[in-house]
């Protein structure tokens, strides 16, 4: 005979009721979180150069350009420049 099932006990934990994984997004990231860049993400959803990016607010969390782009370039690019001058000099 069989072993009566208790009450209350849960039923299937790994797939909710109702909801198939087909439907449902899916949770694998297959490259960088910029739309054009194929790169493997390393960072926060985003390849090496694309997270120096982020960092500096280039780019929003979901890989477009900030409002306030224009701006932020110039200084991003001076950045850069002094960054591969010190690393040059050292």
């Amino acid at each position: 005979m069989a072993a009566p099932k208790k009450e209350g006990a849960p039923q299937n934990k790994s797939t909710p009721q109702g909801n198939s994984n087909a439907s449902g997004p899916s949770l694998t990231v297959v490259g960088c979180g910029v739309k054009a860049c194929m790169s493997k993400v390393t960072k926060m959803g985003f390849c090496d150069k694309h997270h120096d990016e982020y960092k500096f607010g280039l780019l929003t969390k979901t890989g477009d350009k900030a409002q306030d782009f224009e701006k932020k370039v110039i200084h991003f690019e001076d950045f850069k420049k002094r960054k591969e001058k010190s690393s040059k000099a050292a």
